[in-house]
């Protein structure tokens, strides 16, 4: 009996070191692809790339540039999540045409073909009003590069937006992608729209 026991210990404890084993490999190979793409960090499995977004919580205007064919404005605000600061994009109210390009970009973006991403933010509206979110080539013709997140809902209350897309049409690793925060046709007179915490991430690996 004794026999028997020590044998079965002796099976369980090995079945135990190949899992452990098993554990180390995986763990291994998702630090060395992390490394070798600029780690970030592992969620729920996941490995994702650094944040390919410069100026994410827009401390000033760098790496961002607006654009409106009619009467609206670009700044910083600190009135953003906790001590976090804002994009203030606001739509005035001066009896001006409101334009039906208004949008809020960052250029030059490093994408990769085939690929899986992740794009996420923070967001409100003082009106509760929507807008539109895109990754596409910088210049003409515009190519979508694989998002295409319209009729966002936004309230007047701080909420994160998350969206996975996979990229398409293009073969080769580019650098010339836009992301735009796009806010016709839905900008109305005296909207206040805020944005902050923008990430766009590569996911590495998964399960």
């Amino acid at each position: 009996m004794r026999e028997k026991f020590l044998k079965a210990n002796l099976i369980l404890m090995s079945i135990l070191i190949i899992i452990s084993l098993a554990i180390i490999v995986e763990v291994t190979q998702n630090n060395t692809a992390a490394d070798s793409a600029g780690f970030a960090g592992i969620v729920a499995g996941n490995v994702y790339s650094e944040n390919l977004i410069t100026n994410p919580d827009f401390s000033d205007a760098s790496g961002w540039s607006f654009w409106a064919n009619g009467s609206a404005t670009f700044d910083m605000t600190e009135s953003g999540p906790g001590f976090a600061n804002a994009a203030d994009i606001h739509i005035l109210d001066d009896g001006s045409a409101t334009g039906n390009n208004i949008q809020l970009y960052q250029q030059g973006i490093m994408l990769e073909p085939n690929s899986r991403y992740i794009i996420s933010f923070m967001a409100k509206s003082n009106s509760e009003n929507k807008m539109s979110v895109y990754v596409h080539k910088h210049g003409l013709p515009y190519t979508n590069y694989g998002l295409d997140w319209s009729d966002i809902e936004l309230t007047s209350d701080w909420q994160s937006f998350s969206k996975e897309f996979t990229t398409e049409d293009f073969f080769d690793t580019i650098f010339d992608a836009r992301l735009k925060f796009w806010f016709a046709p839905y900008a109305t007179p005296g909207e206040i729209y805020y944005i902050t915490n923008v990430s766009l991430v590569k996911m590495i690996s998964y399960p």
